[in-house]
């Protein structure tokens, strides 16, 4: 019997590597058993990786340089996000303003497909945690970018209820859906690991303005 299945992008300056990892492999193919799944990322290549391995992977290549990182990624992702239209893809998920402004820039509204941004964390003090970015003005414009991206969006989806309260506050949602549930995570990993200690303990390594904190 034939099933259409629903084509969903995801579009995110993520690192990927092909073939992909266990754990990450595991994620695509249950998503797989619903969707069918292309993904806009990163490789830690020099050079454009476009591959499969339980999805349609579109890589672009690694720089170190924070900035050009962004460039040469927004450089490819913008063929790669104008393909979609005439492969049909019928949702793409954002993972953050930013690339849901991006995305708005290049497929339009009105004749692209659905826009879903995802918050994974405070994205209106992201502007200011990163160490390269020393200056309040640039900040001011990545904020407005952030709305403009949010702006866009035709559904949310949160990892926190703490995020939803936030976006609800500094955002007009309007009558526009909100989603919350957490992030993917592999427990398959931490249970392989629990001989390993004797007590359980929590290590959160933060990194903002370049300083490391432990608690």
């Amino acid at each position: 019997r034939f099933c259409a299945m629903t084509r969903v992008l995801f579009f995110s300056i993520t690192f990927y590597t092909l073939p992909l990892d266990a754990g990450t492999r595991k994620k695509f193919t249950a998503l797989t058993d619903f969707f069918a799944v292309s993904v806009i990322g990163c490789s830690y290549g020099r050079r454009p990786e476009i591959g499969r391995d339980t999805a349609d992977f579109y890589l672009a290549p690694y720089w170190h340089s924070w900035i050009m990182r962004r460039v040469v990624f927004c450089w490819h992702a913008r063929r790669w996000l104008r393909n979609c239209i005439f492969r049909g893809i019928d949702v793409i998920v954002a993972q953050g303003p930013l690339e849901a402004f991006f995305v708005s820039l290049i497929i339009p509204r009105q004749r692209g497909p659905k826009l879903i941004v995802e918050l994974h964390g405070e994205w209106y003090l992201a502007p200011l945690l990163y160490k390269n970015i020393k200056s309040r003005t640039i900040a001011f414009f990545m904020r407005r970018i952030q709305e403009r991206g949010l702006g866009a969006a035709d559904a949310f989806r949160v990892v926190s209820g703490f995020l939803r309260r936030a976006l609800y506050e500094r955002h007009a949602v309007g009558g526009r859906p909100v989603y919350n549930f957490p992030a993917y995570t592999d427990f398959d990993l931490f249970l392989s690991a629990q001989q390993r200690f004797t007590k359980n303990n929590v290590i959160f390594i933060p990194n903002y303005f370049g300083e490391q904190r432990f608690s």
